[in-house]
């Protein structure tokens, strides 16, 4: 099992969301968005960053969400997250358990994380989903730009 950015590690993280949101559920596009949010803070205004913040960072968004997949699947399997029908489709939220669970995991990352986890909720939840998709698209043109930028600089 890949412990660095996997089904484990993602699953904590999106646990941390939603022990933020509790008792509030979330799909995952929210999670995916909310959690790139809470790794690279400091890009956004926020507190320092838990990962650190490259040019390319906007790019992970295509990768993420499958990778959130897995770790809300082992979350869930654990019970410490809940599938929810919604009317807009899948939804995910922090069981009864999670806060529990997350308070037995002592390190500094995890502390990290729960911080940064509220302070993305703050920020970026109450977004509609329209000015979420024009974040999205706003920050993939920042990277994209970025990237052609250090292109044009190897070239030289």
């Amino acid at each position: 099992m890949t412990l660095l950015n996997g089904p484990l590690e993602n699953g904590i993280r999106a646990l941390t969301i939603l022990e933020a949101v509790f008792p509030e559920s979330l799909d995952i596009s929210r999670l995916t968005i909310i959690d790139h949010c809470a790794l690279h803070s400091s890009a956004y205004g926020g507190p320092v960053s838990i990962h650190p913040d490259r040019n390319n960072s906007v790019g992970e968004l295509s990768v993420k969400r499958k990778l959130m997949s897995g770790g809300l699947r082992i979350m869930g399997n654990g019970g410490m997250i809940e599938v929810k029908p919604t009317s807009g489709g899948i939804a995910y939220q922090a069981t009864n358990d999670a806060s529990g669970f997350l308070n037995l995991l002592e390190s500094s990352y995890v502390s990290a994380l729960r911080d940064r986890a509220s302070w993305a909720v703050d920020n970026f939840l109450p977004l509609n989903d329209h000015e979420v998709r024009a974040w999205t698209r706003e920050s993939i043109e920042v990277w994209r730009a970025r990237f052609d930028a250090w292109l044009g600089e190897d070239e030289s």
